[in-house]
């Protein structure tokens, strides 16, 4: 946040930060550049900022201006779940990845959903060279492809029969053959 306000331009409050648990941020926006630092605030007021909108006192929604809007969301994990951000969203960095695929269909989802008025987003996994991220993108795609198979069976969906493979066999063929 601190390099988006200082090398980037952006002000204070165009930069949101949702990190914590999931009731509350750390902070809406970095150090401002009146040097004060903001107050937390629920993690929901963020979200309607990068919304673009204002809740007022009866619990009506008002737009905000562009220029008092946040236009660039960094958030942890905590964004993975509960969080609307498809009404201005384009793109999502995942700069982690999950162990397990459906976490990173959760994260997408908060922005490639019904209500979106981009016709593409982009969603972007940036992965370091001589590091573990290509290996750890190589197997959530192996269990990704393996899910599915197990859900899409002989063109039928949504059917397992556990009588065809042994839980003790599968565990055992997991641990000996990475």
């Amino acid at each position: 946040a601190q390099y988006l306000q200082e090398e980037l331009g952006f002000e204070p409050q165009e930069v949101g930060i949702i990190c914590g648990d999931k009731k509350m941020t750390r902070v809406m926006s970095s150090v401002g550049r009146d040097g004060k630092k903001p107050k937390p605030q629920h993690k929901s007021i963020v979200q309607n900022c990068f919304n673009g909108l204002i809740q007022l006192g009866n619990g009506d929604f008002d737009e905000m201006s562009d220029k008092q809007r946040c236009k660039v969301l960094i958030g942890s994990e905590t964004i993975s779940e509960g969080m609307n951000l498809q009404f201005k969203s384009s793109v999502i960095y995942q700069c982690f990845l999950p162990f397990n695929p459906t976490n990173q269909v959760q994260l997408e989802g908060r922005i490639w959903r019904q209500g979106n008025p981009y016709k593409f987003v982009r969603i972007v996994n940036p992965l370091c060279a001589d590091s573990i991220d290509i290996f750890m993108f190589q197997k959530m795609q192996d269990k990704a492809k393996y899910i599915n198979q197990i859900w899409n069976r002989n063109g039928q969906t949504f059917m397992i029969d556990a009588r065809e493979f042994d839980p003790n066999e599968l565990k055992e063929a997991c641990i000996s053959n990475p």
